[in-house]
């Protein structure tokens, strides 16, 4: 049924979508009449409705305080979209535009956001545990401090993305492309990456405890200091990628290409498997720390030549 109370007259919910276009009109039209600016407000929250579907964003919809949660916003334009701290948990935002869009500190919780693109849009310190990315767009985002625990970003693009100390445990990210990230202090550990692109990406000192990196692509990566312990690094590609520091502890390198990699200070265990052409150099280079545990020492001038020189 709808409200018969004039929409001159009828309240504004405070913190509502119509309220928060009600404000916009004024501060744009000041000397605009009160029941013009309550029928151009009421237009508008019409013509939203309309676009994103009956029913997609009601017109009380607090925005302001982001009550959004289980929305359907499929498809919506939220380019530029200011929803720092929105509750969107559970959200359809599939092929939203969000590029630019400010969600720092959103609660997207089990949201999907697959097909969306979110270029250069801010997620610092943003819930998206088992949140869907597949697909999604988030070249050049800020994810910094994000949580993505358990969150799907099987082909997602995030190619010179912020995830520094963002949370990825055990999260899927099979065939992702993370070139030039910076992931540093990042916890993926149990995290799914295989085939990932991760080119010059930045993952020093990252939690890569049981993560699965098989055939990812690590050339001229940066891994110093990060703990890779129980990884699956099988056919990866690691040619001019920084190991210094790294533990290496039980991690499966077979079949890895290893050329110009620098293994300097890394550690590593019996369990530890290695590419069979360099098994016996890395061998030669490490000291022995204790039981079944060694340390690759910086290569002599006769070794410079072989596999993992020092830079």
């Amino acid at each position: 049924m709808s409200d018969p109370t004039p929409p001159s007259t009828r309240p504004r919910a405070r913190g509502s979508f119509r309220a928060l276009v009600h404000d916009l009109l004024a501060a744009e039209f000041p000397e605009a009449e009160a029941s013009w600016l309550a029928r151009r407000a009421e237009d508008v929250v019409d013509r939203v409705r309309a676009e994103l579907g009956t029913g997609t964003l009601p017109s009380d919809a607090d925005l302001r305080r982001g009550e959004l949660r289980g929305a359907s916003l499929a498809g919506a334009d939220l380019a530029r979209a200011h929803l720092a701290g929105a509750r969107l948990a559970g959200t359809d935002l599939t092929r939203a535009d969000l590029t630019g869009a400010d969600l720092s500190g959103a609660s997207l919780a089990g949201a999907d956001l697959s097909g969306a693109d979110a270029g250069r849009a801010v997620l610092t310190g943003a819930d998206l545990t088992g949140a869907r990315l597949v697909a999604t767009r988030l070249d050049g985002a800020t994810l910094d401090v994000a949580a993505l625990q358990g969150a799907v970003l099987t082909r997602a693009e995030l190619t010179s993305a912020r995830l520094r100390h963002a949370r990825l445990s055990h999260a899927s990210a099979e065939d992702c492309v993370l070139d030039g990230a910076d992931l540093r202090d990042a916890d993926l550990a149990g995290a799914r990456l295989a085939r990932a692109r991760l080119a010059r990406a930045r993952l020093d000192r990252a939690a890569l405890l049981g993560t699965d990196l098989a055939s990812a692509d690590l050339s001229h990566a940066g891994l110093a200091g990060a703990r890779l312990t129980g990884a699956r690094l099988v056919l990866a590609t690691l040619a001019g990628a920084d190991l210094r520091e790294t533990d290496l502890t039980s991690a499966d390198l077979t079949g890895c290409r290893l050329a110009g990699t620098v293994l300097d200070g890394a550690v590593w265990s019996d369990g530890t498997r290695w590419p069979d052409e360099d098994a016996a150099a890395v061998r030669r280079r490490s000291e022995r720390l204790g039981p079944g545990v060694y340390r690759v020492r910086p290569p002599g001038p006769s070794e410079r030549s072989g596999p993992s020189p020092s830079r």
